[in-house]
């Protein structure tokens, strides 16, 4: 889960009361009120590959503004996303960036323990693929060890609920989230180095 405050993040008074409908205010938010508001607002993308998106713009050491974040996201979508779906996920970038910088605090957002396992595995790889997406421009420049971490996630991108299967052990979900995340702050630590410069993502 997450905690967020929407008045801390600058949000008009008017996506405050969107906000407040997904228990979004003041409120630990889940992968499904994140879902609710993607169907209400009839954006495609899934919650998990959005923030796995975000998150490998950060690991890669790119730093995208307010004012550039619609503009990535419409390129990355496929579609103009409406300011509610905009909002909401520079939310939670800005909010990642904060779990990330200070330690091993990532959270990944991926369906709750109710989901079908098979489903929570999906969506696990569709949290990598986009992960892919937004690390994708500095795969050419990534040590031996940094290309094995991505091509492990290109594989978990694989994953869709047929392959999961239902006699596959809870455990081993579990050790494949936990892969990831320690991954994904292994990158964000090689690549965000203390007095580094921040890459600029045009």
């Amino acid at each position: 889960m997450y905690f967020v405050k929407v008045h801390d993040l600058g949000v008009s008074d008017s996506m405050r009361a969107s906000f407040k409908s997904v228990k979004f205010m003041s409120q630990a938010f889940t992968f499904s009120d994140i879902a609710d508001v993607f169907v209400r607002e009839g954006f495609l993308l899934s919650p998990a590959e959005c923030h796995g998106w975000g998150c490998g713009i950060l690991a890669a050491g790119y730093r995208l503004q307010p004012e550039q974040w619609q503009q990535q996201l419409t390129d990355f979508a496929g579609e103009n996303p409406s300011r509610v779906i905009a909002d909401v996920l520079l939310a939670f970038y800005e909010l990642s960036l904060q779990q990330m910088e200070e330690g091993f605090g990532l959270v990944l957002l991926l369906p709750e323990d109710e989901y079908p396992l098979a489903q929570r595995s999906e969506m696990l790889g569709d949290w990598c693929g986009g992960f892919l997406h937004g690390f994708a421009t500095l795969q050419a420049e990534a040590s031996r060890e940094i290309r094995e971490i991505l091509e492990d996630f290109a594989a978990i991108a694989q994953i869709d609920a047929s392959d999961a299967g239902s006699n596959a052990p809870e455990s081993d979900y579990t050790h494949l989230v936990e892969y990831v995340r320690m991954a994904v702050i292994t990158l964000f630590l090689e690549f965000n180095q203390p007095g580094g410069s921040v890459r600029e993502r045009h």
